[in-house]
């Protein structure tokens, strides 16, 4: 019997032993927070995800025949390499007619105010000119039976960024009674200027 009542102390004693050796005490401390990386925020980061703003910058011109009558508008817009300039006219004689970019203002409705073409660089007038074009250089507006006109026309090499050298603000927009040939100097044999617009500053 009391062989008996040994085992079970020693028993008790053992079990109580290892109980308290595998018990850990808690802790008021919260354990750190596991550090992850966002993948999502990474990627807002990263210059491929941030969106590119397609906000193109465009102006509006009235177009003014030589009595101050508004017969239509041209819009610019920016491009990548230039700019692209969208006429609708009315009011004009039916043919082709020379539309070019000047390099200023005109005053009033002199449109000889508005001096020579836009050319900076030195170059002959005409699209078909092998030593051409000037900056301002266009095909020819075509206007219809009805005398109503529609063109867009690409001008690489312009910008509508104010300061620039080659900017097309502070310039001018000049149509011509007759068709430019694209050949030759200094306006193509376009005849008078009939109709212009001023890009503003």
């Amino acid at each position: 019997m009391r062989k008996v009542i040994l085992y079970s102390g020693l028993f008790l004693l053992l079990g109580f032993g290892i109980y308290t050796l595998y018990q850990s005490p808690k802790s008021d401390i919260a354990p750190a927070p596991s550090v992850q990386t966002s993948q999502t925020h990474a990627q807002e980061q990263s210059p491929e995800a941030i969106p590119v703003s397609e906000n193109m910058q465009s102006i509006n011109v009235n177009i003014v025949n030589a009595t101050s009558h508004v017969i239509g508008t041209a819009k610019l817009t920016q491009q990548a390499k230039g700019v692209l300039m969208e006429v609708n006219v009315t009011g004009l004689t039916p043919g082709k007619h020379g539309i070019h970019i000047h390099e200023k203002e005109f005053r009033g409705t002199d449109f000889a105010t508005a001096g020579s073409h836009l050319n900076l660089y030195g170059k002959e007038h005409g699209l078909e000119n092998p030593k051409g074009p000037h900056l301002g250089d266009m095909p020819n507006l075509e206007v219809q039976a009805n005398g109503s006109g529609k063109g867009k026309f690409n001008l690489p090499g312009a910008t509508l960024e104010a300061g620039k050298e080659n900017s097309l603000r502070g310039k001018s927009i000049i149509i011509h009674a007759k068709e430019d040939d694209q050949k030759t100097n200094p306006a193509g044999n376009s005849g008078d200027r009939i109709a212009g617009g001023n890009i503003p500053e």
